[in-house]
């Protein structure tokens, strides 16, 4: 099955997701989905009416009890220069302002809005941990709709939510690849996993979120999450770094970058293609485990896709100082999970052989004829997992897929979305 755009997609975007008629935020805490919803529902090629319904429902009802807002109005300072943008850079304030700069630099300077991510999203992507990563999903999916007001908004959200992860680190490609080692390990999506799992049982990070949950500046935050995952960055950047040393020095993760930057080519595409392929099939696992979706790594779903539309964007240091720095932003909200709920990789689901557990695995048409047909599905995360699903089959932005068996285990994540997996439906029956 393939993708196709919806046509009514663009003006549905117009209506509902402009930065003039809701702000990038709900209760000034949680981030505004409603593009990255729409844009989904319209890659799936759902019919104007069905857009439309979500857009309304999204702007009038509450998200996790927090009110859409109207835009800041109210809080709009005009800035001037690069200099002074930096100064709003993660400090959740002037996000009208922030989008006027570039949008006063494109009428200006001519530039287009992919132009001004190359040249702006760099000096923060060291902070793309902001709102749990939902500023650099907000810019993937507005580069994935070649929405020049989305793409704008999203470049904006980077730096109104910038928020590092742990202490700053000066890369030079050159100088990794003379340190590194050369009885490294390929690097492969058995690392990520094993990294987490490493960290994990070590028990270096238990206790820290406990001891500073509550305390300034870490109080009157929204939810329980954020803020574990804030105090996982600050208190325990050093310890992430410890346990990522060994891939500053892995030569299959540095030489990808240096051999694009010499030779052009999209060789980091195997690094990213790893990256995310650890992360769903731990995403898999963990529902497997859990026998429903995990919301946490979820997200570490659609932010890895997002980061591949990005990084065409960007040069090939910039490249590999963003895959770096979002690796540590995983392990910092992964360490936040952890504590507080059972994490668990058990099995390794590499080995899980998707042909002989199931032999009825609903092809993709199943779920999404499920949400574009339904009434009553609002939730936009499924719908983005069900087409982040189908789009990795076919992306220009990760290397192709070859393993059927990984296909299916894409087939199973979409179709468990809605609970449409018959071997689940047999056994609730039951």
């Amino acid at each position: 099955m393939s993708l196709k755009r919806s046509a009514a997609l663009t003006p549905i975007l117009d209506k509902y997701a402009s930065r003039n008629f809701l702000h990038i935020e709900y209760g000034s805490i949680l981030s505004n989905h409603i593009s990255h919803g729409l844009i989904a529902l319209g890659r799936l090629g759902a019919p104007e009416e069905r857009m439309d319904r979500f857009g309304a429902y999204y702007c009038q009802n509450r998200l996790m009890g927090y009110k859409p807002e109207p835009p800041h109005h109210h809080d709009v300072k005009k800035i001037n220069n690069s200099q002074e943008l930096m100064e709003f850079r993660g400090r959740f304030k002037n996000f009208l302002g922030i989008t006027n700069f570039f949008l006063e630099e494109m009428k200006t300077e001519g530039t287009t809005a992919k132009q001004l991510v190359t040249k702006y999203a760099p000096h923060v992507m060291e902070g793309l941990s902001g709102r749990l990563l939902h500023a650099l999903i907000t810019l993937g999916y507005a580069l994935e709709a070649n929405h020049d007001d989305l793409i704008i908004d999203g470049l904006s959200y980077m730096y109104f939510a910038y928020k590092p992860v742990g202490q700053h680190i000066d890369f030079n490609l050159d100088d990794l690849a003379r340190g590194a080692n050369p009885d490294s390990q390929p690097f492969t999506s058995r690392n990520v996993l094993e990294l987490v799992e490493a960290i994990k049982d070590s028990g270096k990070l238990d206790g820290i979120a406990d001891k500073w949950e509550g305390v300034h500046p870490y109080q009157g935050w929204g939810g329980a999450f954020q803020p574990r995952v804030a105090i996982m960055g600050d208190k325990a950047g050093h310890i992430f770094d410890e346990f990522m040393a060994p891939l500053l020095k892995n030569p299959s993760l540095i030489l990808p970058f240096i051999k694009d930057r010499d030779e052009g080519g999209d060789n980091y595409k195997t690094v990213i293609t790893e990256l995310f392929d650890g992360i769903i099939w731990l995403y898999n696992e963990m529902s497997e485990y859990n026998n429903g979706s995990d919301f946490i790594l979820l997200h570490g779903i659609t932010s890895c896709w997002s980061l591949a539309h990005i990084l065409p964007l960007l040069s090939s240091e910039q490249r590999f100082e963003a895959i770096i720095y979002y690796v540590r932003t995983l392990l910092a909200a992964w360490g936040a999970k952890w504590e507080t709920e059972d994490f668990r990789i058990g099995t390794h689901p590499f080995e899980r052989n998707f042909n002989e557990q199931h032999t009825e695995i609903p092809e993709f048409s199943v779920p999404i004829g499920h949400v574009l047909a339904s009434s009553k599905e609002y939730d936009e995360h499924p719908t983005k997992l069900v087409y982040t699903c189908l789009d990795r089959l076919t992306s220009p932005y990760f290397l192709p897929v070859k393993s059927e068996n990984y296909t299916n285990m894409l087939k199973v994540i979409a179709a468990r979305q809605y609970d449409l997996l018959p071997w689940i439906q047999q056994s609730n029956e039951s």
